[in-house]
């Protein structure tokens, strides 16, 4: 990952996590048209997925998946479901494994979020002693984030080798 200006993080909390079950909106990025991601964040708001057919948060996530050798990458954006039997015909499903996962939270803004991966990236899972494991990687937005703000804070979820 490219090394951005920095940004301090705490310490990650290690859990580990069963599958989690995502209903959403999925698109194909690469370096060049990531800039496009609040688009997709924009069009998920109009699928008319509501959190009541999730586990009772208001929770978001957006998921880095199905990387390629070339710099491009699948973003999801979505909701946690406890089936897909509930959900809408025009909305995507994406299922991450169970997994332990490195967690770095950030209280700021969500527009340092490319910073904050770089972080993670760049001196985060280093300072701690972690290496990455295969698989998704992605952002939580929590019940405290503001969309309409952007603030709130998020978390950024690695999945790590125990």
């Amino acid at each position: 990952m490219k090394s951005l200006p920095s940004i301090s993080l705490d310490k990650p909390q290690i859990l580990d996590h069963g599958p989690i079950r995502l209903v959403g909106l999925n698109r194909r990025y690469s370096d060049e048209t990531s800039a496009n991601i609040p688009n997709q964040w924009s069009a998920f708001s109009e699928l008319g997925l509501s959190h009541d057919m999730g586990f009772g948060t208001n929770d978001s996530f957006g998921v880095l998946h199905n990387a390629d050798g070339e710099g491009n990458v699948d973003y999801f954006c979505g909701i946690e479901v406890r089936s897909f039997s509930d959900t809408l015909e025009n909305s995507d499903r994406l299922t991450l494994s169970a997994q332990t996962y490195a967690v770095f939270a950030y209280p700021g803004h969500v527009a340092d979020v490319k910073r904050v991966w770089s972080a993670v990236w760049n001196s985060g899972m280093l300072q701690v002693g972690l290496k990455a494991a295969q698989g998704p990687e992605f952002e939580r937005y929590r019940e405290s984030f503001d969309p309409q703000t952007g603030l709130g804070g998020f978390e950024i979820w690695v999945p790590v080798l125990k």
